[in-house]
């Protein structure tokens, strides 16, 4: 038994497609350590809401085992922001 997070994955959100990558990368890994279904579709749902709020974030993904196997998302912002969306609206052009 551990608590050192092992990291299994790090992204950095720089553009609205790597909010799609996210998502699809947090249900794959919360399947690999055994979650059940509804609780990878919470896994993605949550990091969906995270990319598209706070772009340039840096998230990461580690797994630990005590007492046992669990998932740990870390989220450094990058910049705060009102989110991709409301960013993309507010450029000229």
């Amino acid at each position: 038994m551990t608590w050192e997070p092992a990291p299994v994955l790090r992204m950095v959100l720089r553009e609205e497609h790597d909010v799609f990558v996210l998502r699809q990368r947090g249900r794959e890994v919360a399947a690999a350590l055994g979650m059940e279904y509804q609780d990878q579709v919470r896994v993605a749902t949550a990091l969906s809401e995270i990319g598209r709020l706070v772009p340039g974030a840096t998230v990461t993904f580690a797994a630990l085992d005590d007492p046992w196997p669990h998932l740990a998302i870390v989220v450094s912002p990058g910049r705060v922001g009102t989110g991709m969306a409301e960013e993309s609206r507010q450029r000229p052009g």
